[in-house]
């Protein structure tokens, strides 16, 4: 499989962790699993939603309307998260940082990466240089922000990643009959 452009948004590539990690990671793994998923918070109306999610994270009022609004689900007289639990998740493995740093080093493809100018909890500062060094076809933008820096400016974004593809587009080397 060919992939002609990859575009990244606040991601570095795979998830990835020291080594030495690995066994902590199954133990918190498998305690959330037979744990298995909590109760699904309720909320009075869409509003209260929007605040308790704002609540957590730096988000706009905008951003978190748009989140809110797609995740709502009506239950009575109340409204639930309708999210994939699997976002709650801990992976019981993930790669190491040398695995990771491996795979995008034999990325091909012209690739752009968007990453957040606050700290993100999945890839440090140290993590982002060593990545970008790794990634040979890559441009790399910071864009002001948080996690959801692409709901805050989707028109710098769009713009931008549409300018990369044109400017990577090249004809695939297969003929059409």
């Amino acid at each position: 499989m060919c992939i002609r452009d990859r575009v990244l948004l606040d991601s570095m590539g795979p998830l990835s962790a020291a080594a030495d990690s690995t066994a902590d990671r199954l133990r918190r793994s498998l305690v959330k699993n037979r744990r298995g998923a909590s109760e699904a918070r309720r909320f009075d109306s869409i509003d209260d939603m929007i605040q308790a999610r704002r609540n957590v994270s730096d988000l706009s009022e905008q951003a978190a309307r748009l989140i809110c609004a797609r995740a709502a689900k009506q239950s009575g007289q109340q409204f639930i998260w309708r999210s994939d639990p699997a976002l709650n998740w801990i992976s019981s493995l993930v790669m190491t940082d040398e695995q990771a740093l491996d795979l995008l080093r034999h990325i091909e493809a012209p690739t752009i990466t968007f990453t957040a100018s606050k700290d993100s909890p999945w890839f440090s500062a140290e993590k982002i240089k060593a990545r970008k060094g790794a990634i040979s076809h890559g441009r790399h933008e910071t864009l002001e922000g948080h996690h959801h820096f692409h709901m805050d400016e989707p028109e710098k974004i769009a713009d931008t990643v549409q300018e990369f593809i044109l400017q990577n587009d090249r004809p695939s080397n297969k003929r059409t009959s």
